[in-house]
């Protein structure tokens, strides 16, 4: 069992729902990393951190409230996801391809990484073509 904050779970104050999950998932980030290695062996998320994301809310979010959900905007998904993604990239990114499965919220959500991982690999080309872009010079990176 996690010993993550329990979040409000009936509130009118979607402000603080939304700050009581980031800071719920935030405390579970040291766990988190420290099954980094055992999820690249098993090649999935240990069963341990899906256990304690659920119990934080974090697979609610983006659920509506009719359905028992958070209702919450994209935009505070992605920062509590993106905060995941400190810890463990894998955990994160099956935490949002969860959420809603072949939806645009999942392919932003790994446009996100994909850019993120392209830019911490190739961040020389990277900021070339930033610099070229804000000079008015045509675009040669697809990540830009």
């Amino acid at each position: 069992m996690s010993s993550a904050q329990p979040l409000l779970q009936e509130t009118d104050d979607q402000q603080q729902l939304e700050q009581n999950l980031f800071e719920s998932v935030a405390a579970l980030l040291p766990r988190i990393k420290e099954r980094t290695n055992e999820a690249r062996q098993l090649h999935k998320v240990p069963q341990a951190s899906i256990d304690e994301l659920q119990e934080a809310g974090f697979f609610l979010a983006l659920q509506p409230r009719q359905f028992g959900g958070y209702e919450m905007a994209p935009q505070s998904f992605f920062r509590t996801a993106i905060k995941v993604s400190e810890a463990c990239m894998s955990t994160a990114s099956a935490g949002g391809r969860s959420v809603f499965p072949g939806s645009d919220i999942q392919d932003s959500f790994l446009d996100i990484h994909t850019a993120r991982a392209h830019v911490a690999n190739n961040s020389t080309p990277f900021a070339r073509n930033l610099g070229a872009l804000q000079l008015g010079m045509e675009n040669t990176d697809f990540f830009v």
